[in-house]
C-alpha cells in the first residue's frame, strides 16, 4: 500500500564511491543524481557557400535543453543544430535523407516563412542569396531526437559566408519570430562572417543591397567652367 517511485531509465548509481550529488528543483525538492550527464553540441550545415559553426563552450546551453528528469538519468544528451536549405527540405520526401525529412506541419511552416522574408527583402530593395532553416535537436544518446523551436537560452553561431557577387553591400541575417521579420545583429565587423545569437531556430534568410555606383559629378554644376576671380 505505499507509494511507489517510478526507476524506469535510470541509471544504476556509481559504484566506485563517489558520493551522489543533488539539485533542488523550482519547488525547493531535492532531486538526487545517481549519474552526471554530459553534452555533446554539434552541427550539421549543408548551406550552400556558407558554413555554420557554433562558438565554443556552450555547454551550458545544450544542459538547458534538457528536464532536471532527464539529466538525473545520467547518459550522454545530444544536441544538433541542422542548417539546410528551404528548397532541399521543400523537396518531395523521397528525394531526401532522413535527417531532411519534414512532417506537413513543418513543410507548411516552411513554405510560409520563406514567403514572409522574400516579401520583407522585396519591400526593403535587398536580394535573398538563400533562404535556409535552422533547426535544433535533442535526445539522448541511442534515443529518438525531439525537435525544439524556442531555446530557453542564446546560442551563438557564426555563418561563414562566400560567394557573395562582388557588388553585393549591406550583407545581413533575417529570420521569423511570430510570423515577423526580426533583423539578426551581426556581433563582429568582419565581411566574411556574421556571428549572431538567437533562441529561435527555423526558417532563416541571408540577404544583401547591391552597392550604389559612384556618381560623376553632375552636369548642372560643371567644375571646369568655376573660375576665379583675380
Amino acid at each position: 500500500g505505499g507509494t511507489e517511485q517510478a526507476t524506469e531509465g535510470r541509471s544504476e548509481p556509481p559504484t566506485d564511491g563517489q558520493p551522489e550529488s543533488s539539485t533542488e528543483n523550482a519547488d525547493g525538492e531535492t532531486i538526487e543524481t545517481s549519474a552526471e550527464m554530459t553534452f555533446a553540441l554539434s552541427v550539421r550545415s549543408s548551406l550552400r557557400g556558407c558554413q555554420l559553426k557554433l562558438k565554443e563552450g556552450q555547454q551550458t546551453f545544450a544542459k538547458s535543453l534538457f528536464s532536471e528528469e532527464e539529466i538525473k538519468q545520467g547518459g550522454q544528451g545530444n544536441v544538433i543544430v541542422c542548417a539546410d536549405p528551404v528548397d532541399v527540405l521543400l523537396k518531395d520526401e523521397q528525394e531526401k535523407g532522413e535527417e531532411q525529412k519534414l512532417t506537413p506541419e513543418e513543410r507548411s511552416t516552411r513554405e510560409a516563412e520563406k514567403e514572409v522574408l522574400s516579401q520583407w527583402a522585396e519591400r526593403n530593395a535587398y536580394t535573398v542569396q538563400q533562404c535556409f532553416a535552422l533547426r535544433l535537436k535533442k535526445g539522448r544518446e541511442g534515443e529518438e531526437t525531439s525537435g525544439i523551436g524556442e531555446s530557453r537560452e542564446m546560442l551563438r553561431m557564426i555563418l561563414e559566408i562566400s560567394g557573395m557577387p562582388e557588388d553585393a553591400d549591406e550583407v545581413t541575417l533575417v529570420y521569423v519570430k511570430d510570423g515577423e521579420t526580426v533583423i539578426g545583429e551581426d556581433l563582429d565587423h568582419s565581411a566574411d562572417t556574421i556571428t549572431f545569437d538567437s533562441r529561435t531556430f527555423g526558417t532563416y534568410a541571408l540577404v544583401y543591397r547591391t552597392a550604389l555606383p559612384e556618381t560623376e559629378s553632375t552636369t548642372e554644376y560643371p567644375q571646369e567652367e568655376t573660375e576665379t576671380e583675380t
